[in-house]
């Protein structure tokens, strides 16, 4: 009875090795040069479509510069707006601290 279970399982072994072992050789030999080769393809692809996005990317941000630069206002209008704009931050910080020294609140 014990060597009929010794040769049930010793088949079994063998039978999934050599099954393991045909897998193996398939996989080597057939597909993984396939999907090699399929992946370069794909490499391939990506790169071209990067360069093409790439150099759009760059008309457009050129584009977007000069028209930046071009809008820029006069200089008495960034004054201004620099002005406005330092004593908004300062009138925000001063309530803050107001606030967090517990001082009482302006009222607009």
């Amino acid at each position: 009875m014990l060597v009929q279970i010794v040769f049930a399982f010793g088949s079994a072994a063998l039978s999934s090795a050599l099954t393991l072992g045909v897998a193996w050789w398939l996989f080597r030999r057939r597909w993984l040069p396939r999907l090699e080769d399929e992946l370069r393809a794909r490499e391939a692809a990506l790169d071209a479509k990067l360069a093409a996005f790439g150099q759009r990317l760059e008309v457009h941000v050129k584009k977007g510069i000069v028209d930046g630069v071009t809008a820029i206002p006069s200089s008495e209008v960034l004054r201004e707006s620099t002005r406005s704009l330092a004593r908004t931050g300062a009138e925000a910080v001063s309530a803050g601290l107001e606030r967090l020294l517990g001082g009482r609140p302006r009222r607009p």
